[in-house]
């Protein structure tokens, strides 16, 4: 699974400023709704609130993978959005986060949740990968660090 393949120019947000983690996920929901016909955006932002609940998504580092599930969807919604000033999103370190992949699977396909989570894994784990994405101009640029990243190290 590619992530320059799930996941268009238009649905990278390069520049995104938020007070906190409810105000991030709200922003990141909106955007998402006006990318699917299946979920509005109080949906999308309750399918990822309810996870963060369980524990942050935030990962340290200047990353987060806020994630969720839901039935209606027949294929990955994602989003990717970048805080140049940084977000108090609950990682474990204390750092801001300033990267955020977000993904909505279909509920019935756990095999493509864990397909998608494992590519992004394996995307922040190179961290050229991440300079990139947080250098990168705008929205075409980190899509096309995605693109890089599937050509080169996404494979497997």
């Amino acid at each position: 699974m590619y992530l320059s393949k799930i996941l268009t120019i238009d649905d990278i947000l390069s520049h995104i400023t938020a007070a906190g983690r409810n105000d991030l996920i709200r922003q990141i929901a909106r955007h998402m709704a006006t990318r699917s016909s299946h979920l509005t955006a109080d949906e999308l932002e309750q399918i990822l609130l309810e996870r963060e609940k369980i524990q942050s998504t935030a990962m340290g580092e200047s990353i987060a993978i806020p994630h969720g599930r839901s039935a209606v969807l027949s294929e990955p919604l994602c989003c990717l959005a970048r805080s140049p000033q940084g977000v108090p999103f609950g990682a474990s370190d204390g750092s801001l986060t300033h990267l955020f992949f977000t993904v909505i699977t279909p509920e019935s396909e756990m095999h493509t949740h864990i397909q998608v989570l494992g590519q992004i894994s394996r995307l922040f784990g190179h961290a050229d990968m991440k300079t990139r994405l947080l250098e990168a101009d705008d929205a075409h640029a980190m899509h096309d660090v995605l693109v890089a990243f599937d050509e080169t190290k996404g494979k497997g």
